[in-house]
């Protein structure tokens, strides 16, 4: 755990030296900052002590977004996901969408930074590296959160009402329905076991 907030503090420092240098360029007003990562840790959550799950904790990234066009201090609610960050990009600089990018996935996060509501979208993840013995998969909605692994029992969570994620769901008759309808997202985006062969 010592190891993690350390190399915490030490991203930590280097982005303030990246924003001190901005500073004496006179450019941070007119600079837009994107501070994010590709995975948490569990750090002892649920008795783990690595990266490699779909809990809240590994699963989540950071995403701080201060910028000239941004509101201060605002916390969204809505889902964000790494593949934000191109349109984010693109706003940013100016540049318009080729043609051939116009469908991919992802929304603007300044866009998403100036909305009033919360909007309501699937986050998605996927992993299937070390010590794991399929691919697993994530869906998650404005409240709760599938996890489907191929070949094992799958996990559903209630992330409103139970944010440590220790209750699981998946095998009670009454969220059949919000487990079949997580499912079936996952499957719109892809074929897990095909995507696991």
């Amino acid at each position: 755990i010592c190891t993690y907030y350390a190399l915490v503090s030490f991203m930590d420092a280097q982005i303030g030296t990246v924003l001190a240098a901005l500073d004496k360029a006179g450019i941070s007003t007119s600079t837009c900052v994107l501070y994010t990562n590709d995975h948490g840790d569990t750090v002892g959550k649920h008795g783990l002590w690595y990266k490699s799950t779909m809990y809240e904790g590994s699963a989540g990234v950071s995403m701080i977004l201060p910028g000239q066009d941004i509101p201060a201090g605002k916390v969204s609610q809505t889902n964000v996901t790494l593949v934000d960050v191109f349109p984010t990009a693109l706003q940013a600089t100016g540049v318009t969408p080729a043609p051939e990018d116009a469908d991919l996935p992802g929304l603007s996060l300044v866009v998403l930074a100036r909305d009033h509501e919360r909007r309501s979208r699937i986050a998605f993840s996927e992993y299937h590296s070390s010590m794991s013995a399929s691919a697993s998969f994530m869906v998650r909605d404005d409240r709760y959160k599938l996890i489907y692994y191929v070949g094992m029992p799958s996990q559903l969570f209630d992330l409103e009402a139970d944010p440590d994620e220790a209750r699981n769901l998946a095998d009670e008759p009454a969220h059949a329905a919000i487990l079949a309808r997580l499912e079936a997202e996952l499957r719109a985006i892809c074929d897990p076991e095909a995507i696991d062969a």
